[in-house]
């Protein structure tokens, strides 16, 4: 099941979780934060 859930990031917030599901999670996160402080950070800079 761990497995399985880990192929599927968001299942983590549903489901109990697990040390795999945990490092899913922190990992779309961090992808996440990543990508908007970049947005953020290119339109402080283009302007």
């Amino acid at each position: 099941m761990s497995e399985f859930m880990s192929n599927i990031p968001f299942l983590g917030s549903i489901y109990p979780f697990t040390p795999g599901t945990w490092v899913t999670v922190v990992f779309w996160w961090l992808l996440f934060l990543s990508i908007i402080a970049a947005a953020v950070i290119s339109i402080k800079f283009m302007k």
